[in-house]
């Protein structure tokens, strides 16, 4: 992404049935490599998060993010989509690598009573990560399990963030 200010790899909106796998994502400025909101059986396996900036005014920034198309919280603030208040469903993130970015996989914003479900975070490797490694915020019947940290710079924040959750399994 050669360090473009606020671009995105990858946007998923209202989807079914979506497999990311194989892929280098680098060089972030700012945006996410993926964010997914409103769908549901998605796989992202195999790929490679590293090197990412953040821009002053915006902390927090996420690899992969899992928001909701809501008008009120405008977390997923594109036009062609539907703000129908749809969490993810059904989303796997397994055997990826996160290196050198600010924060891996999480939500920025949350709808009140709407929860993102089966999200299942394992086997990943995360390392040299400034902010979180995994936000769940307004998630519900998720598992996050098997993954590795090594933390090699000074943290902005925990490395695991719970808020507003409802995990079944949790084991890092």
């Amino acid at each position: 992404m050669n360090f473009v200010k606020g671009t995105c790899g990858i946007v998923l909106g209202h989807n079914k049935k979506v497999t990311i796998s194989g892929i280098t994502f680098k060089k972030m400025y700012g945006g996410s490599f993926i964010t997914t909101a409103a769908s549901k059986n998605v796989s992202i396996k195999g790929c490679t998060f590293t090197d990412s900036k953040t821009i002053k005014a915006e902390k927090g920034r996420y690899a992969i993010r899992l928001e909701i198309p809501d008008s009120k919280t405008k977390a997923f603030p594109y036009t062609w989509s539907k703000t129908d208040n749809t969490a993810n469903k059904n989303i796997k993130i397994t055997n990826n690598t996160f290196n050198n970015v600010c924060s891996a996989v999480g939500s920025v914003k949350y709808t009140e009573k709407v929860y993102h479900s089966a999200v299942k975070i394992t086997g990943n490797t995360f390392s040299s990560l400034s902010g979180n490694a995994i936000r769940a915020l307004n998630w519900a019947g998720s598992t996050i399990s098997s993954n590795t940290f090594s933390v090699s710079k000074a943290l902005t924040s925990d490395l695991v963030t719970y808020a507003a959750y409802r995990l079944d399994r949790l084991s890092t």
